[in-house]
């Protein structure tokens, strides 16, 4: 059942007066599906259908387990999720994710197992020959275990091993560069899981007004 209008003002009023809670606002499903996303294990299985009434923003210094548990026992909250800043944020502009040893999810992953090293090479080959590339990095799955424990910080017990762990390149742009051709483009190749930015989904949702405005009042 859908959060009723008095709930939602409820969750807002309760936002705006934790100390904890830094900026916020309420999100587009298609926004707070972007983000979602970034969660590899359920990610695929989640649709903008499903994100309806949700709110995203930053912490700020305090409890802040305390304040996520607050949140989570109020009526019309459904679930929470949190995490820290990426290990890739700011070194590289996009990852493309290889499919891991135990895929969560149906798609190009499913029953199949590691990306080859042939196909790895194709992937590695297609980079290359892209414009604007700068440095790539290629990523294990024992990094990628330690990156996401780190990320998902409130709940690192759930990753327990690296074989549902993607390996990944990370790739920075010296130039320009255009994530729809080059998400349509590796996604269809075998081996690979998904492409996705390397940058913080809650500033990649927000417009440049938006980023300047909270620039302004010292917003980190």
């Amino acid at each position: 059942m859908a959060a009723t209008e008095e709930q939602r003002h409820d969750v807002e009023r309760l936002l705006a007066n934790m100390p904890e809670i830094g900026e916020y606002r309420r999100m587009t499903p298609e926004e707070a599906l972007a983000i979602a996303r970034q969660d590899f294990s359920v990610g695929y299985a989640l649709t903008a259908g499903m994100m309806s009434g949700t709110y995203g923003g930053t912490l700020a210094r305090g409890d802040w387990r305390r304040a996520l548990r607050q949140m989570l026992g109020v009526p019309g909250v459904a679930a929470m999720e949190s995490f820290r800043d990426d290990f890739w944020w700011g070194k590289s502009d996009i990852s493309i994710r290889l499919c891991p040893e135990s895929a969560a999810f149906s798609g190009n992953c499913e029953v199949r197992g590691r990306a080859s090293e042939e196909e790895k090479q194709i992937v590695l080959d297609r980079i290359r020959a892209l414009p604007g590339v700068g440095t790539i990095y290629f990523e294990d799955a024992k990094h990628a275990l330690v990156v996401v424990r780190h990320a998902q910080w409130l709940d690192s017990r759930r990753y327990a091993d690296s074989s549902r762990m993607s390996e990944a390149f990370h790739v920075k742009f010296t130039g320009t560069w255009d994530f729809s051709r080059i998400e349509k483009t590796f996604t269809e190749l075998p081996g690979v899981a998904k492409v996705v930015r390397d940058a913080s989904p809650w500033r990649a949702t927000m417009s440049q007004d938006e980023r300047g405005d909270q620039a302004d009042h010292g917003a980190g």
